[in-house]
């Protein structure tokens, strides 16, 4: 998933304005993520607005699928993810 810098710095800093039981009910948010949201938040504010990047991509998967990923052979990598 790609996300313009400037969308995404849009919608953290709406985040940062908000008090955790508002983040508490926005869509697919995980209890357990509620309170390091502020944090993040903070934090991608932070490279966003120094590192001008012009967009951010996410993995569907994650740091550590990725990482698992780049220890598979070749043969395995070349499968395709979503089937299987």
């Amino acid at each position: 998933y790609t996300v313009k810098n400037a969308d995404l710095l849009q919608l953290v800093r709406r985040i940062l304005k908000m008090r955790e039981a508002q983040i508490a009910k926005l869509p697919q948010m995980s209890s357990r993520r509620v309170a390091s949201m502020i944090p993040t938040c903070l934090i991608l504010e932070y490279l966003l607005t120094k590192t001008k990047v012009p967009q951010v991509v996410f993995s569907t998967s994650g740091i550590r699928e990725g990482y698992l990923h780049e220890k598979l052979s070749p043969y395995i990598k070349a499968e395709d993810p979503l089937i299987g």
